[in-house]
């Protein structure tokens, strides 16, 4: 969202967010402290509170509340906003128009602005939702049917590796060869193929599937896939696939950890994971797993459900996490996963003359990482490089270095230079201070680090 704001201000008031018990969409936000300023207080309800589509489906979270209400607070300090101004925003990459419009003072009571000033008045900020309807079903394209195909079929080819056999969780069937049809739209071999995955996985491919999707998480990207799919759905038809999709993908995580061999599972779980003997309980891993697997499998299936209607970087997203986990450790999911061509030779430039001792040095920071705010914008980097083309591979990039020519893989100084390569992709995403707290730690190995990045 652009900012109504000008420049980066810091509020003097709060907004306080609620949220709706029942689970029936009755979530509201305001600002508190507005009053003190000589202005009304603002609101805005989660659901639309205009137009004809009442967004069942479709709903502003408590952080995009706070943000909108901000930034109306700051267009109304500074003279840029009155009553009966409206104003458009896109959300869901486009596919979703907002329009807003900024109302008379309305009831306190009725908008249930409890917290705010006894004399205070509360404009309403309403708004309507505007996408497309939802359309006929549409089938496979040819293109989109010879590509479904050839997926499955490497699909097919990956699982028959990891057994003799290869087990189908009940209720779930996974033909011999691709055929568009089936009870998650003509994409249900795919969404079945995925949930086999996760079914056939041992200890060690769930905590890489874990990880993944933590670090994903991390970047505030993991599930931002359902929304897309969920938009896009739309208009091919296939919305209620994609609901049937995220009721399956919790549904079927349950189901193998109620499986006879999970209890035994956790242990090699945590093992796997690295924790240390009295870490975790099995109580909190199980509770991790169920919530981090849920949401990595149902970004997955949606995304499966309409990949043939999505954009190449959309299924980067939608695919990443899931792919990361599932492939090598310290791979890449595929050569589409890497960072533009100048980004890598610029990073590769700048280390081109560190020895060994050098680039294990910046391995063994990277590791430790103990400084707070480096930490921070590394795993945020990170998480962004397993959703988009930003990573840094070994294979053709880091392995042709002199230093690392002696080294095998090390897989703490790839994921290090991912996360620069992912610094340098995503720019425009970083503040000054976010890049300095990346850099700082490394300018007396790699001077010219800053500069890589920046380009």
């Amino acid at each position: 969202m652009t900012s109504l704001g000008r420049g980066r201000r810091t509020p003097d008031w709060q907004v306080q967010a609620v949220f709706d018990p029942d689970g029936e969409g009755h979530e509201f936000a305001y600002t508190i402290g507005l009053h003190d300023r000589g202005l009304p207080e603002l609101h805005i309800w989660g659901r639309p509170s205009l137009g004809d589509d009442p967004g069942a489906d479709w709903m502003f979270s408590p952080r995009d509340r706070g943000g909108i209400l901000n930034e109306a607070a700051w267009k109304l300090i500074d003279g840029d906003l009155r009553v009966g101004d409206t104003w458009d925003e896109e959300y869901d990459e486009g596919l979703v128009t907002v329009r807003f419009r900024l109302d008379p003072p309305g009831d306190r009571d009725e908008l249930e602005a409890l917290g705010i000033a006894p004399d205070a008045q509360v404009l309403p900020v309403r708004w309507s939702l505007h996408r497309p309807p939802i359309g006929r079903p549409r089938p496979l394209t040819k293109r989109a049917l010879a590509r479904a195909r050839s997926d499955y079929a490497a699909l097919l080819g990956d699982l028959s590796v990891v057994g003799d056999e290869v087990v189908v969780p009940p209720g779930w069937e996974l033909p011999a060869s691709f055929e568009p049809c089936g009870e998650f739209g003509p994409l249900t071999p795919m969404v079945a193929g995925r949930v086999v995955q996760l079914w056939s996985a041992d200890a060690i491919t769930m905590s890489n599937l874990m990880w993944a999707a933590i670090t994903a998480e991390a970047g505030g990207c993991l599930t931002w896939p359902v929304t897309v799919a969920s938009g896009v759905a739309r208009g091919v038809g296939r919305v209620e696939e994609v609901d049937r999709a995220g009721d399956a993908a919790r549904a079927v995580v349950l189901a193998r950890t109620e499986q006879p061999d999970w209890p035994i599972r956790l242990p090699e779980l945590a093992a796997a994971m690295e924790f240390e003997p009295g870490a975790v309980t099995d109580e909190q891993l199980h509770a991790a797993a169920v919530r981090v697997l849920s949401d990595l499998l149902w970004t997955v299936l949606t995304t499966e459900v309409v990949a043939d209607r999505l954009t190449p970087a959309q299924l980067l997203h939608g695919r990443g996490a899931w792919l990361t986990g599932l492939g090598p450790v310290g791979d890449l999911p595929g050569r589409q996963w890497r960072a533009p061509q100048p980004v890598l030779e610029r990073l590769l430039g700048v280390l081109q003359p560190l020895q060994v001792t050098e680039l294990l040095t910046i391995s063994l920071r990277h590791r430790v990482g103990e400084e707070e705010d480096y930490r921070a914008v590394a795993d945020r980097v990170q998480g962004w490089a397993v959703v988009s083309a930003a990573g840094c591979p070994w294979r053709g990039a880091l392995d042709r270095l002199p230093g690392c020519r002696s080294l095998g893989h090390v897989d703490d100084l790839q994921e290090w230079a991912t996360v620069m390569t992912s610094a340098a992709t995503h720019l425009d995403r970083l503040s000054a201070r976010d890049l300095a707290a990346l850099t700082a730690p490394y300018l007396d190995v790699v001077p010219g680090l800053p500069t890589a990045i920046r380009g």
